[in-house]
């Protein structure tokens, strides 16, 4: 497990939701890494893998949150992508 820290970090306005995009680009993840950062007004979350997995079975990245750490757990190590946070704004 290593501490991680988004390539960027975005908040986009729709309304009465924002939408906080976490880009994890040159920044791998591998299982049981994370990013702490509180997420005031927080509803939910989701996570689209951008690297091209090696096989079917290692696709996907699972993303748990809980007192403000997210918890990556990628189907195989140095996962890429974006974790998209929505927010009341």
């Amino acid at each position: 497990m290593a501490a991680k820290t988004p390539d960027t970090v975005t908040r986009v306005n729709f309304g009465d939701v924002n939408t906080i995009l976490a880009k994890f680009t040159t920044t791998t993840l591998a299982d049981t890494d994370t990013w702490t950062q509180t997420v005031p007004g927080y509803l939910s979350h989701l996570f689209a893998q951008t690297n091209n997995p090696t096989t079917q079975a290692s696709a996907g990245v699972s993303v748990g949150y809980l007192n403000g750490v997210f918890t990556f757990y990628p189907g195989e190590d140095a996962a890429t992508g974006e974790l998209r946070i929505l927010v009341r704004a």
